[in-house]
């Protein structure tokens, strides 16, 4: 088919909408989860594909305007037009994976500590009383193969757990937390957060069978 009367075709106008409708939704796309990956401060390389991905949505609705064989003028409006878009379609992707996947960081060290917990309870009633370490590494040698199978190093997030006790025998208590979404502390101290009231942001701080603070939903 060609054109008709120095028009593009019907057919060619539809085709250019299609691939610029598809573009502009692959920019607004990376532009929400490189958004997403900054706020939860997700390694460099997936916010650099987030933002390669917007990069080539931007090629893409610009390939759009040569198909229709538009005009350099009409290029550069057509191509504007589109990023007006991009901002409503980056929030929509942004809080739909948010909401997707919130709690499934969470979930996890919710239930990491718990297990943690309880197998530092069981190697209390052998040892009558909790391990004076101070990092949460150095509980490996003493509860890995028999109390737990794997020491949880890090929370849902990538970020070091913390371990803390005081007391001994059977006034001692035991602190494991996680600061949380966010990845910053309250309190210096995880007993702090029996001590002190809130707020306690949303860090996690499991102590004695039972938190400390409250978790998200699982």
């Amino acid at each position: 088919m060609n054109d008709v009367g120095g028009r593009p075709l019907t057919a060619r106008y539809a085709a250019a909408l299609a691939v610029g409708i598809a573009g502009t939704a692959i920019v607004g796309a990376g532009a929400g989860m490189m958004v997403l990956f900054i706020d939860r401060h997700v390694s460099t390389a997936w916010r650099w594909g987030a933002g390669a991905a917007a990069l080539a949505g931007v090629l893409v609705v610009i390939a759009a305007t040569r198909l229709a064989r538009l005009s350099p003028r009409r290029t550069l409006i057509a191509v504007l037009a589109a990023l007006l878009v991009v901002p409503p379609v980056a929030q929509t992707v942004r809080g739909g994976v948010a909401d997707a996947t919130v709690y499934a960081p969470g979930k996890r060290t919710t239930s990491e500590l718990v297990n943690l917990g309880f197998a530092l309870e069981a190697r209390a009633v052998d040892e009558s009383g909790y391990p004076t370490v101070t990092r949460i590494d150095a509980l490996g040698p003493l509860l890995e193969g028999r109390y737990i199978q794997r020491v949880p190093r890090v929370d849902g997030w990538n970020r070091s757990l913390r371990y803390e006790s005081e007391g001994s025998g059977p006034d001692g208590r035991y602190y494991l937390g996680s600061a949380g979404p966010d990845g910053r502390w309250q309190h210096p101290r995880l007993a702090d957060y029996r001590d002190l009231p809130g707020p306690h942001g949303d860090d996690l701080v499991y102590s004695n069978g039972s938190f400390l603070t409250s978790p998200g939903p699982p």
